[in-house]
């Protein structure tokens, strides 16, 4: 009875097709930050602090914002006058304290999230912090309002089509909530039990009205790492980790938590520090979780770096800014920018957010007198949102036709006709070993192409300067491949820099994770095209195109029309 069932199950295995398969998930950029607060500026107005942003000026501006703002999302905060609240102001994003929250304060925001005519923003989140935190661990009646609140915000980010929370757990000011104070007569054993009990009591409480969210932290178990660094779970005196245990405990299968490391984050200034923030997350965090719920924190936790805008283009150095030397004086703030965008969303599962104060992305009415960015790096929202893009190749696309962009690979048509000891101009070739096979240009009815008669693994290449950052869209046609064969033929972007070895000049590639390769499928005489985008990585000085071929023997591929389009500098 065995065979069968498991013959049954290969059948079943070989049926899988491409939408069977997990699809990794778009990248998306949030944005966050003082010019989020304010709203824009009204005409002979001073700044001041009464202009906080609505979710009303939001509906009556979002095709403003999501024309200066880069990426898929914003924070929103629901900030609610008087009139609507009983006499006293809510601001939704500070309700960590001991003033009860009514669900009614804020239908008039839900109303005007729901009308919103969102395109761009398809990620937006409602914005919380830990503000005030004077609620004691151990005051009962301050928890259940704490935990009340943060059920009516929840409620309502799920009611206005958000996709979840930002909990922003960071201390500001006089808060001190995660630190462990002695004089409170309770032992640091007895302080950590409570406070895990208070983050059960909160996650039951969010993920009871909003059990899908996605929950964006600037910090998460990252701020107990960052503030005990060398400590043993069980002796922090930072409470954290009991909080962020306690909602683990309760969390919901559907819940996705998203760690944004925000200290490292901000200061991670190449591939190889935000690659150590992202081992940092799956890894070294691992020692401040109960294992009982470390398949939880494994499925359920997520990399989401963030970066802080303003240091890129602050003009006097100050402890942020030197975070990033000696990159920025050599790249520049726009192009360190950039770059940190690239890394942040090679490492990231879902999220990247930015965070920025007196550098901002529309006419912002914040006190401190913003800078609006667009007039320090008039281009650079439009290369983010490239960068960002959900839908990268349409937008490459569409550049390279608006901009009338010019393919630079030489003789990608094959046009130039071989002289003596050439066989494919502009092109080098190679093979694995002697004798396998040919590349030569040939005519098919009056079309020339470049005809892989008979190569076992070879390929033909050419190679173009680059410089880190650069975007390029690199394309390719390629048809006569046989179906039902094993025969493979590839069109490839790799990268190489220059050495010098024992005294000599010397070029070759490197950084293969960065390389990429697609395979032409087995259709016969059918021409297929294979096109894809590129980002140079750090450290590249020439992008190689090849056009390969393995398990050619009695076969002749063609291919055609190689091409490409630098997009961005």
């Amino acid at each position: 009875m065995k065979k069968p069932f498991t013959v049954l199950t290969i059948l079943a295995a070989a049926l899988l097709t491409a939408a069977d398969y997990y699809q990794l998930p778009k990248v998306k950029l949030v944005h966050d930050g003082w010019g989020l607060q304010y709203q824009g500026v009204p005409a002979g107005a001073k700044p001041d602090r009464k202009f906080q942003m609505s979710t009303e000026y939001i509906k009556n501006n979002v095709e403003m914002l999501e024309k200066s703002i880069p990426g898929s999302g914003i924070i929103i905060r629901f900030i609610t006058d008087a009139a609507k609240c009983e006499g006293t102001p809510v601001n939704i994003n500070a309700c960590f304290g001991g003033r009860k929250l009514k669900y009614e304060y804020f239908k008039d925001d839900i109303a005007n999230l729901k009308s919103t005519k969102f395109k761009k923003f398809t990620d937006n989140f409602l914005g919380l912090t830990v503000s005030p935190g004077n609620v004691d661990w151990f005051d009962d009646k301050g928890w259940e309002t704490v935990c009340h609140n943060h059920k009516i915000a929840a409620r309502v980010a799920k009611e206005s089509g958000l996709v979840g929370m930002k909990f922003d757990i960071e201390e500001y000011h006089k808060n001190t909530m995660w630190q462990f104070k002695p004089e409170k007569g309770k032992s640091l054993a007895e302080t950590h039990a409570k406070i895990r009990q208070r983050g059960q009591e909160f996650g039951k409480a969010i993920f009871g009205e909003f059990p899908d969210m996605e929950m964006l932290c600037y910090w998460w178990i990252s701020l107990t790492r960052h503030k005990n660094d060398q400590a043993r779970p069980e002796e922090a005196e930072y409470m954290v980790a009991p909080f962020v245990n306690g909602i683990y405990d309760v969390l919901p299968p559907s819940v996705k938590i998203h760690d944004g490391d925000e200290s490292c984050a901000y200061r991670a200034n190449d591939e190889v520090e935000f690659y150590h923030l992202a081992i940092d997350v799956k890894k070294h965090f691992l020692r401040f979780i109960d294992p009982k719920n470390l398949a939880k924190y494994r499925a359920q936790t997520f990399v989401a770096p963030g970066i802080y805008v303003d240091p890129h283009f602050a003009e006097k150095f100050n402890y942020w800014n030197n975070q990033l030397l000696p990159d920025l004086e050599k790249l520049g703030g726009v192009q360190l920018l950039k770059r940190n965008l690239i890394n942040a969303m090679e490492v990231a599962d879902k999220y990247v957010w930015m965070w920025h104060e007196r550098y901002v992305w529309y006419p912002s009415h914040h006190p401190s007198k913003p800078i609006n960015i667009s007039s320090v790096a008039p281009a650079v929202t439009a290369e983010l949102d490239l960068i960002a893009s959900q839908d990268q190749l349409a937008e490459v696309k569409k550049i390279i036709a608006a901009k009338k962009l010019n393919n630079i690979i030489y003789n990608s048509t094959y046009d130039k006709m071989p002289e003596k000891g050439q066989k494919i101009p502009g092109f080098g070739e190679w093979h694995g070993a002697k004798n396998q096979g040919t590349f030569a240009r040939k005519e098919i009815n009056g079309n020339a192409v470049v005809a892989a008669k008979d190569v076992i693994n070879g390929c033909i290449y050419q190679s173009r300067p680059v410089k880190p950052g650069q975007m390029y869209l690199a394309r390719c046609t390629a048809w006569n491949i046989t179906p039902g064969s094993t025969v493979k033929a590839s069109f490839s972007v790799k990268w190489k820099r220059n050495f010098v070895r024992q005294g000599k000049p010397f070029n070759d590639r490197f950084a293969d994770y960065l390389n990429k390769q697609y395979l032409f499928h087995r259709q016969g005489d059918k021409p297929e095209t294979v096109e894809f985008v590129v980002t140079v990585p750090e450290n590249a000085e020439f992008l190689e195109l090849m056009l390969g071929v393995t398990g050619g023997k009695g076969q002749e591929i063609y291919f055609d029309n190689v091409e490409l389009f630098k997009i961005m500098d």
